[in-house]
C-alpha cells in the first residue's frame, strides 16, 4: 500500500489551511492524507513545494513490497 507522511508534516496546521494553500478542497486533502486517493502529479508537486520536502519524503512508503502498479487501484484527485 502506498502511504504518505502528510499528517506528520502538517503538524499543528489544520487540513483546510494546507488545502487552501495548494488549491484543493479540505475533503480532497483529507482523502490524500488518509491514503484513500493518490494525488495528481500537480497536487503532489504543490505539496512538495508547500512542505519544502521532496516527493519521495512525502509519498511512496511501501508496505509488504507492493509495486507502483498498485497506484492504479487508487482514484487520483
Amino acid at each position: 500500500m502506498i502511504k504518505n507522511n502528510l499528517k506528520k508534516l502538517r503538524g499543528d496546521l489544520n487540513q483546510k489551511t494546507v488545502a487552501d494553500s495548494i488549491g484543493i478542497t479540505q475533503q480532497q486533502y483529507s482523502y490524500i492524507e488518509r491514503s484513500d486517493r493518490m494525488p495528481s502529479l500537480e497536487v503532489a508537486l504543490k505539496l512538495s513545494d508547500f512542505f519544502k520536502k521532496p516527493m519521495e519524503e512525502i509519498f511512496f512508503t511501501f508496505k509488504d513490497n507492493k509495486q507502483l502498479s498498485d497506484i492504479s487501484q487508487k482514484e487520483v484527485v
